[in-house]
């Protein structure tokens, strides 16, 4: 089959033209998060996982430091006014920490725990002592059984004191202990 000239420049011309009208676009997109800068951008050991949310510029998964403070989290995130966060805007965070940060319609931000699922897909450890049974289940090596296991047990118990205690729920050997350790911690309590 013959190609003809014309039909060669028109071809590329519609190229040229979709191309030119799909930059435009991506240019003109209002959804797009303009000159927000990543402040924290490396996750690794020793970091806090903050994720920002209601905020039309910069939201996103920010990464900081451990020890920095939620007051100071929120000066580099540019959001004003109070937490209800229960006076811990001055208590440094600890490593693995993860919070979300939403904007209120009533006023300043409100700081709540990330769900379980986000905070194992960024690599961090997820309570022992308050995970419910549905996110256990997210723990790989942990199933619906195992998992209900654990929550009657913490519910005789009350709590958890170590993570070498989950030898106690049956089907849960030194093996399996060691491969799912490091998707548990035991935060504090207040």
């Amino acid at each position: 089959m013959l190609v003809r000239e014309g039909h060669r420049i028109g071809v590329l011309t519609f190229l040229m033209v979709t191309s030119a009208a799909y930059g435009i676009s991506l240019l003109m997109d209002p959804s797009s998060p303009g000159e927000f800068k990543l402040l924290h951008g490396n996750q690794g050991p020793g970091t806090v996982a903050v994720e920002v949310t209601g905020v039309r510029e910069g939201e996103g998964i920010f990464f900081f430091p451990a020890g920095i403070t939620l007051a100071e989290i929120l000066t580099r995130l540019g959001m004003k006014g109070s937490v209800d966060a229960a006076g811990r805007e001055d208590a440094p965070l600890s490593a693995g920490a993860a919070l979300t940060v939403a904007t209120c319609p009533e006023g300043g931000p409100k700081v709540t725990a990330m769900p379980a699922v986000k905070r194992l897909a960024l690599g961090f450890p997820i309570d022992l002592n308050s995970a419910s049974e549905e996110e256990l289940c997210w723990v790989p090596g942990i199933g619906s059984k195992t998992a209900s296991k654990i929550s009657g047990i913490r519910q005789e118990r009350g709590r958890f004191q170590a993570i070498e205690d989950l030898l106690e729920v049956p089907g849960i050997g030194e093996k399996k202990l060691a491969s799912i350790k490091k998707y548990l911690t035991l935060e504090r309590t207040h």
